[in-house]
């Protein structure tokens, strides 16, 4: 995480040509962190002697602190590639991870995770 943290310092200095978000970006990206949240609310409550985490970056059986720093750090991340991309590639990168995050979320449903603080 911090590898990639040090490695958008160049591209955020270096970036004064970024294209404003327009009213869908801005609703993607709303959807896209809602949908993180639920995912974040969902691992964070799980019972890892029930769930196996399949995340390699969390680990087999992530500690909430573990868990609190994933999800936190992320969820700062994305808005920041999503701002530095292009207008052309934005919504893409914003379709795609919102698609992975929603099978995420569906599948930890399916299998039983729900939603805790």
């Amino acid at each position: 995480m911090k590898l990639l943290i040090i490695l958008l310092i160049p591209l955020l200095t270096g970036c004064s040509h970024l294209d404003p978000w327009t009213k869908t970006d801005k609703i993607l990206e709303g959807s896209y962190l809602t949908l993180h949240c639920v995912d974040w609310l969902q691992t964070r409550s799980a019972d890892w002697t029930e769930f196996e985490e399949k995340n390699p970056i969390l680990g087999e059986a992530p500690s909430k602190g573990k868990v609190d720093l994933y999800f936190l750090g992320t969820g700062i991340l994305h808005p920041v590639v999503t701002h530095i991309l292009p207008q052309e590639y934005r919504k893409w990168w914003q379709i795609i991870t919102i698609g992975i995050e929603a099978g995420t979320v569906a599948n930890n449903f399916r299998i039983g995770m729900r939603i805790g603080f």
